[in-house]
């Protein structure tokens, strides 16, 4: 069994069938890319095998556009 599995909702990869996906994290308040690698990928979710550390802040698309750098806020559910 792998220990500190990462998943993540489909929606947050980016890119995810292209040979580089990334996700949407937040740092010091402002969206950044991070390149990230998939391991096994689910009906909803997909595991994140590398890029990422546990704890990280990722931002799951909800259909507005969002810009490298631009200032983000966690919105609670």
């Amino acid at each position: 069994s792998k220990k500190n599995l990462l998943t993540l909702p489909r929606e947050a990869v980016r890119e995810a069938a292209s040979p580089a996906p990334w996700v949407y994290v937040v740092e010091a308040g402002r969206a950044q890319r991070k390149s990230v690698g998939l391991g096994i990928r689910g009906d909803d979710t997909i595991e994140i095998a590398s890029g990422l550390d546990e704890g990280a802040e990722v931002i799951v698309a909800d259909g507005r556009a969002l810009k490298v750098g631009a200032r983000v806020r966690a919105e609670s559910d």
